[in-house]
C-alpha cells in the first residue's frame, strides 16, 4: 500500500512532470495497475485523477470522448472523462505442437529442394511443365512436389502366376509426376523370388514382367513402391 506522504509526493511529481499535448500527467508506473479507486480514497469518494497506468485526456483534444483502441493507446470514458493507458502487447506465444512443428521442418526442406533444383537446367525445365494457374513458377512446383508424394491406386494381379513374362499392372499417381515404381516378391520366409522396375505405358499405367519363372506359394508377398523426383515413396503389398 501506498500511504498519505507517498501520495502526495506522487500528485507533485505529476503536476511538474511535462506531459504531451493534449494528455494530462500519467500516474508513476510504481504505482499498481489494480483497484477500483486510488490509495487513500475512501469508498464511494471521488478519485482525485485517472486510474494507476492510465492518462487523463484534455477536454480540448481530439482524442477526448472516443472509446477503444487507437495506434498504442487505450482510450475509455471513465467517470465523464476520456482516459488513455497503454495497449497491452500480445501475450506470449503458445508452443507450437509435434504436428505443427513437423510441418514446419518438412516445408524448410521442400523450400531446400527446390532452390537446388533450380540450379540444375534440366530439373528446373521439367518443373516448369508443372506450372498453371495456382503454381505460377518452377520454384513453387518443386515445393508442392516435396510436400505430397505419390500413391499407388491400383494393382492388377489377376495375370501374375509366376511365370516368366507374367504382367502386373499398376496404377500409380502424384501431384507432379511419378519418376519410378519397383516390385519385389517374397517367399514367405522372406527371400526374394524376383524383383525388378517397371515401365511407364503410353495410358500412363506402370507394366511389370516376372524376369523368370518362380513359385507363388501361399503367403508370397508381393511389394509395390512408387517414387517420385524428391524421393518420397508409397509403398503397396499383397499377399497371394
Amino acid at each position: 500500500m501506498v500511504d498519505a506522504a507517498e501520495l502526495q509526493c506522487a500528485h507533485r511529481a505529476r503536476r511538474q512532470r511535462p506531459v504531451a499535448p493534449g494528455l494530462a500527467s500519467i500516474a508513476p508506473a510504481s504505482w499498481p495497475r489494480t483497484g477500483a479507486r486510488l490509495p487513500g480514497t475512501a469508498a464511494g469518494g471521488r478519485n482525485p485523477g485517472p486510474l494507476p497506468g492510465m492518462a487523463r485526456v484534455s477536454r480540448k483534444s481530439l482524442l477526448h470522448g472516443l472509446s477503444g483502441k487507437l495506434g498504442g493507446l487505450v482510450l475509455r470514458q471513465v467517470g465523464g472523462r476520456t482516459v488513455a493507458s497503454a495497449a497491452e502487447g500480445p501475450g506470449p506465444r503458445a508452443p507450437r505442437s509435434p504436428r505443427q512443428q513437423a510441418h514446419l521442418d518438412r516445408m524448410y526442406r521442400a523450400q531446400l529442394y527446390a532452390k537446388a533444383q533450380l540450379l540444375d537446367p534440366a530439373a528446373k525445365a521439367r518443373y516448369a511443365t508443372g506450372i498453371d494457374a495456382r503454381r505460377t513458377s518452377a520454384y513453387t512446383v518443386a515445393i508442392a512436389d516435396y510436400m505430397h508424394g505419390p500413391r499407388i491406386t491400383a494393382l492388377d494381379v489377376a495375370a501374375y502366376q509366376g511365370r516368366a513374362g507374367d504382367p502386373l499392372l499398376i496404377g500409380a499417381t502424384d501431384d507432379f509426376a511419378v519418376a519410378a515404381v519397383r516390385v519385389r516378391c517374397c517367399a514367405a520366409s522372406g527371400a526374394v523370388l524376383a524383383a525388378g522396375p517397371a515401365g511407364q505405358q503410353p495410358n500412363g499405367q506402370w507394366l511389370f514382367r516376372a524376369p523368370h519363372a518362380h513359385p507363388l506359394a501361399p503367403g508370397t508377398v508381393l511389394t509395390v513402391e512408387a517414387e517420385d523426383y524428391p524421393g518420397n515413396v508409397a509403398t503397396h503389398t499383397h499377399t497371394f
